[in-house]
Formats: C-alpha cells, structure tokens, sequence
C-alpha cells in the first residue's frame, strides 16, 4: 500500500517509469482528516517536519514494513506511533 502523499511527493509525470513499476500490484491509499491529525501529532511528538514520512506512518498498520529513503526520521516517527511496524532503508 501507497499514501496518497507518499505517491504525490514521487510522481514526476511521465518520467515516473520506475515509480510506475514500483506501484504495480499495490493499492493506493486516500488521505483524510483523521489521518493529517494523527500525522500532525506524530510530526509535533517528534519535532520532526518531514509531513509526508509522517503521512506515511499515520497510515501504517500493525505489522506493515516501511520502505524508505530516510530511515532515521521514519523509525522516530513510528517509536512515537506506538505501534509494531518495520522499517526498511532502500
């Protein structure tokens, strides 16, 4: 599964081949209220700013593995979730 955010911060249009395969298979996931509360939570519980790693980890469920560019800031946003979740540097 992809945030709705996380895919806005990497598609580029038409250039956005590897993106595109990457996305292959996975569902897309829609942004809401409830979700940009808890990120913002997250964001303020950690003084980190990136909104769209916070977005990402908002909408993360027990169990999920992250895969991402900033491990560092994705592991302190997920300690602050609460919640058992893998991250992954790629």
């Amino acid at each position: 599964m992809v945030p709705a955010p996380v895919l806005a911060q990497a598609w580029r249009g038409p250039r956005s081949v590897n993106v595109a395969r990457f996305l292959v298979g996975l569902d897309v996931l829609p942004f809401g209220a409830v979700a940009a509360r808890s990120a913002g939570e997250l964001l303020g519980a950690t003084g980190t700013a990136d909104v769209v790693d916070a977005c990402l980890v908002a909408l993360a469920a027990d169990g999920d593995r992250i895969v991402t560019g900033d491990p560092a800031d994705v592991r302190r946003l997920v300690a602050a979730s609460g919640r058992p979740v893998g991250v992954r540097p790629f």
